[in-house]
């Protein structure tokens, strides 16, 4: 499916520009991350945060929540 380019896409590199707690953990305004899934057209967008070398998480953000780095 084809999405806006102001939009992120998979693999684009994003930033949260508000908290976020999932799964009783936050991650502040800007943790960045990879966009790895998109729902409902753009609506929110399944990403993933490297925490280290050796664990990541995926968290679910809202679009209004996250922008798309350049």
């Amino acid at each position: 499916m084809a999405y806006p380019s102001s939009m992120p896409q998979e693999h684009d590199c994003v930033r949260l520009i508000e908290a976020v707690t999932e799964n009783g953990e936050n991650f502040p305004a800007g943790t960045t991350g990879i966009v790895v899934n998109i729902y409902n057209g753009g609506e929110a967008f399944e990403v993933e945060v490297i925490k280290s070398c050796h664990e990541s998480n995926v968290i679910t953000v809202r679009a209004p929540q996250l922008e798309k780095l350049t």
